[in-house]
């Protein structure tokens, strides 16, 4: 009789891995088939997640919920979510191995602090220098850029406008 249900509880499980049912619907789902399996239910080790992957994400990377109207919008989003959630993933396994000590958000709140900033210079012919520059990181952030074996990229080359007949301006990389 147990191994009747213990092969029912199984056969159970394994539709509901198939279906990738919703956090609730599985916890339900199990629930019925733990009364319906008896104490066979104790020869089953389970592994069953916190939350699902998708809400998980966006939780963590601190995305609300968007509702698209459009089929391509949607699929953007789900995608543009799903490369932040790589990066990170990414930045996780990168802080366990080089700053365990760390959290990926206390990395991001010490990186936040790098900003990226232009400055317009205006020339005798009436045209504009511009210089952009990422400000200087603080010691803190220099040591967690070291920590985790980042480098910062060189500052980007200026650049100088052109003013045009029709008042739009034109930028060209300085030489």
């Amino acid at each position: 009789m147990r191994r009747k249900r213990l092969a029912r509880l199984l056969k159970k499980l394994r539709a509901m891995r198939r279906s990738l049912p919703s956090l609730v619907q599985l916890l339900m789902r199990l629930d019925a088939a733990k009364t319906a399996a008896g104490r066979a239910f104790q020869f089953v080790h389970l592994q069953v997640p916190k939350e699902s992957v998708f809400r998980s994400l966006k939780s963590e990377l601190g995305i609300r919920p968007i509702y698209h109207q459009l089929e391509h919008r949607a699929d953007a989003h789900i995608l543009i979510a799903f490369l932040a959630y790589c990066l990170q993933i990414t930045l996780k396994q990168r802080v366990l191995l080089h700053a365990p000590a760390l959290t990926p958000a206390a990395v991001l709140e010490k990186l936040a602090e790098i900003q990226m900033i232009e400055v317009w210079i205006p020339t005798v012919d009436q045209r504009w220098l511009i210089l952009p520059r990422y400000t200087q990181p603080s010691p803190d952030t220099k040591l967690v850029i070291e920590k985790l074996r980042l480098e910062l990229p060189n500052q980007p080359p200026p650049r100088l406008t052109a003013q045009t007949e029709s008042n739009e301006i034109e930028v060209h990389p300085v030489r």
